[in-house]
């Protein structure tokens, strides 16, 4: 008897990230829409606040870019073009804790909203000496790219902490060394070294990290955590399967559901759809079979629709076809189902 394959959930980037990463190669001179597409990325994703991009999907949208851009560096220029408004304003969090190591704390506890393939980590040196790590999800699969947008956004924002008084003092890259290494220490700021075992980021600060924050503003950041943690309880709930069912069931309402139809209203490719599908030993009419059968019982058990109406409501051709199916699932015709107590 096989046994299915257990996989961990795919990781996800927030649609904000995919936006900035689509306006740094907008900014380049490069027309973002072929990339999306040839990525599998549907471009209706970037004006949905709450969507999801397979960071695979990501990896590829980096690798054309680079291959359109010919920038090395087009990583590091993402801070530019970060719109705080689409990634849950994470920045803003941090800085209205009252100490900016409380905002870091924040900052690592809702990491998952902004993408669940990324891992950063904090590890004091001395006094005021730090390291920042960060790991991906699987560092062969990841876009070195990605890599460095995610280190260029990190000091952007460690540079803010102004009444730290925060000196970057080096930066290791796990990604090869790049043609273009000088542009990498001047658009960082710092020493840069690469071919290295982890992505690191070392800092000191001149003021302890619990100084308190001037801009700390306790009820703004009360509602922030609020909204991020409604967020991550959806992201902890809906695995890819359920938010596929999700979009079936809203798609029976109109019709027979399609796959095409449903992959776009989900923000991606319908190749992209049947892949991750595929890979979690599950197909598109499974997923459609289920929610019908999921369907059908509820409507004949907690409904007084008519079971004509329930019928062409779940796509079947006539009340007797339905029936013929309801009794192969549930051993009972519907009539008899219903009338069970």
């Amino acid at each position: 008897m096989s046994r299915k394959r257990t996989r961990a959930p795919e990781p996800t980037s927030l649609s904000g990230w995919a936006l900035a990463v689509v306006r740094t190669i907008s900014a380049a001179g490069v027309d973002p829409h072929p990339l999306l597409q040839q990525a599998g990325i549907d471009n209706a994703a970037l004006t949905d606040p709450e969507a999801r991009v397979p960071v695979a999907s990501m990896t590829k949208l980096w690798r054309l870019a680079i291959d359109a851009t010919g920038d090395e560096a087009l990583g590091l220029r993402t801070p530019d073009h970060v719109d705080p408004s689409s990634m849950f304003a994470m920045q803003t969090l941090t800085l209205s804790a009252p100490t900016a190591e409380m905002g870091w704390n924040q900052f690592s506890r809702y990491l998952p909203v902004l993408s669940t393939g990324l891992k950063i980590e904090l590890h004091k040196n001395a006094e005021q000496d730090f390291t920042i790590s960060l790991q991906t999800a699987d560092p062969r699969m990841a876009a070195f790219e990605a890599g460095d947008a995610s280190v260029a956004c990190l000091i952007a924002n460690l540079r803010n902490l102004k009444h730290l008084g925060v000196t970057i003092t080096a930066i290791d890259l796990f990604r090869p060394e790049p043609q273009a290494a000088d542009e990498f220490e001047r658009l960082l700021g710092a020493p840069v070294s690469f071919e290295q075992k982890a992505t690191r980021v070392h800092f000191s600060t001149e003021r302890p990290l619990h100084t308190p924050q001037e801009t700390a503003n306790p009820a703004l950041e009360q509602a922030l955590q609020q909204v991020l943690q409604d967020y991550m309880e959806r992201l902890r709930s809906t695995g890819f399967q359920e938010q596929v069912k999700r979009e079936i069931a809203r798609a029976m309402t109109h019709g027979e559901p399609s796959l095409a139809k449903v992959a776009e209203q989900m923000h991606i490719s319908g190749r992209t759809l049947q892949r991750h599908l595929v890979d979690e030993d599950s197909s598109f009419s499974d997923l459609v079979n289920d929610v019908r059968q999921n369907m059908a019982k509820q409507l004949v058990g907690e409904t007084d629709l008519n079971i004509t109406d329930i019928a062409f409501r779940l796509g079947f051709r006539d009340a007797s076809n339905f029936s013929r199916v309801f009794r192969r699932w549930f051993g009972q015709t519907p009539r008899e189902f219903r009338k069970q107590p």
